[in-house]
């Protein structure tokens, strides 16, 4: 986990004429733990979302980053932002992936993306969501989905992605993944439905780089 580059690649990025700031709230509940919120400041203040992360505990607790609190739409000075597909969550998603390395995680809230929670409820594989398929491109091969936290703590709905630990990790996730598209593909070919006709097109375009 290098906190360096996370900081160094979210604080005072700019996102047109909008500047961002990433601020450190204090520590989290547990141990090596910190809370970070994202903020873009135009005049008036507007949270982007907020990050916990876990820096780690030696060799047998790997570190992790949690982001949560994203809303669909952001007000950025007179304009406004959709959030999912953005710039901005590209951005996001380049610098909390570029900060974890093998065997690390990513948990990730998705309430502020429809399409994913929406295909996530009618089976589709992680990786063929929109989410998913974002955290695919950036070297995340496992995933679960965290669609009912248990209590109050753990927050709302998330996706948790992993990086393998090594390469022989790395095909075996693969393998697992393509059959789970060729599953999906099989089960759903021709469906009507835009939501799963958009999962099946991500997922063909997955098999096709992943050499099926």
């Amino acid at each position: 986990m290098d906190l360096g580059a996370l900081v160094s690649r979210l604080d005072g990025l700019r996102l047109g004429e909008h500047r961002l700031s990433l601020e450190r709230l204090g520590r989290g509940g547990i141990r090596e733990t910190i809370q970070l919120r994202l903020v873009v400041r135009d005049g008036d203040e507007e949270t982007v979302l907020y990050l916990l992360v876990f820096l780690g505990r030696g060799e047998f607790y790997r570190a992790w980053i949690e982001v949560f609190g994203a809303r669909r739409e952001l007000r950025l000075g007179k304009d406004s932002l959709v959030f999912p597909g953005s710039q901005l969550e590209a951005l996001v998603l380049d610098a909390v992936s570029g900060s974890l390395g093998p065997g690390e995680r990513l948990f990730i809230e998705y309430l502020y993306d429809e399409e994913t929670m929406r295909a996530l409820e009618l089976g589709v594989p992680a990786p063929a969501t929109r989410l998913g398929y974002e955290l695919f491109a950036r070297g995340f091969r496992w995933f679960r989905d965290w669609y009912f936290p248990e209590g109050f703590m753990e927050g709302g709905p998330k996706l948790q992605a992993e990086k393998p630990l090594d390469k022989k990790h790395e095909e075996r996730l693969l393998a697992e993944a393509r059959r789970e598209l060729v599953e999906f593909i099989e089960a759903w070919q021709g469906s009507s439905d835009p939501i799963i006709a958009r999962a099946l097109g991500r997922a063909q375009q997955l098999l096709a780089v992943l050499g099926w």
